[in-house]
C-alpha cells in the first residue's frame, strides 16, 4: 500500500494483467546477467549478507551484540529473523533499513513488517529505527572513499562520474514523504 498508493481496484489490473505478464521475462533476463552463480544468488542478498558478516566482525568482541539481516522480499524474511533473534535472548533491536534516504515506498515498508511480526508476538523485544543519514558527513565520506578506492584500481583515468538516484512520484512528496 506505501508503494503503490492507488486504490487496489486501480492498479490491480494493471499488476495482473499487464505487468506480471510481461515484466518477469524481460526482468529474469536482466538478472540473469548479474546474477551470483557462485553462490546462486542475487548480488542483493550477497551484498546484504557481507555487509551484515563485515558489521558483526566489527563487534566480534562484544557477547552482547549480534548482528543480522532479512530481506524486505524473500528469505530470511524479516519476521522470521526477529523471531530468531528473540529466541536468542535479544530484547533489544535496533532496525536498520539500508536506505540512506527515507521514503514511505521504502524505508517505511520495511518498518511495516517489523512491525507486522510484533503484532503477532505475546512477548515483544524492544524496537528502534535508525533515521535517515543520506546527509550525515560520516557517511558521505564513506561513500567519497569508497569510490576513490574503486577509482584508484582502474587502469585508466575516466573523464566523469556519473551517478543516478531512485526518485519518488511527486504526488508522494507532496502527501509529506520527506524523499525529495
Amino acid at each position: 500500500k506505501r508503494v503503490i498508493e492507488w486504490p487496489r481496484a486501480l492498479w490491480y489490473p494493471i499488476l495482473y494483467g499487464i505487468v506480471l505478464a510481461r515484466r518477469p521475462a524481460k526482468v529474469g533476463k536482466a538478472y540473469e546477467s548479474i546474477w551470483n552463480r557462485d553462490l546462486d544468488e542475487s548480488y542483493l542478498r550477497t551484498y546484504t549478507r557481507n555487509q551484515a558478516v563485515n558489521r558483526a566482525a566489527t563487534f566480534a568482541g562484544n557477547p552482547n551484540i549480534v548482528v543480522d539481516w532479512a530481506m524486505r522480499y524473500g528469505n530470511p524474511s524479516i519476521p522470521d529473523k526477529i523471531a530468531e533473534l528473540k529466541a536468542e535472548g535479544c530484547d533489544r533491536i535496533v532496525l536498520y533499513p539500508l536506505y540512506p534516504q527515507y521514503a514511505a515506498s521504502t524505508t517505511a515498508t520495511v518498518n511495516d513488517k517489523a512491525f507486522q511480526a510484533l503484532l503477532k508476538m505475546r512477548w515483544q523485544p524492544a524496537l528502534r529505527t535508525v533515521p535517515p543519514y543520506h546527509d550525515d558527513p560520516v557517511y558521505i565520506d564513506a561513500l567519497a572513499r569508497s569510490v576513490e578506492a574503486h577509482l584508484a584500481k582502474l587502469d585508466w583515468e575516466p573523464e566523469m562520474l556519473i551517478t543516478s538516484f531512485h526518485g519518488i512520484p511527486v504526488s508522494y512528496f507532496k502527501k509529506g514523504d520527506p524523499y525529495h
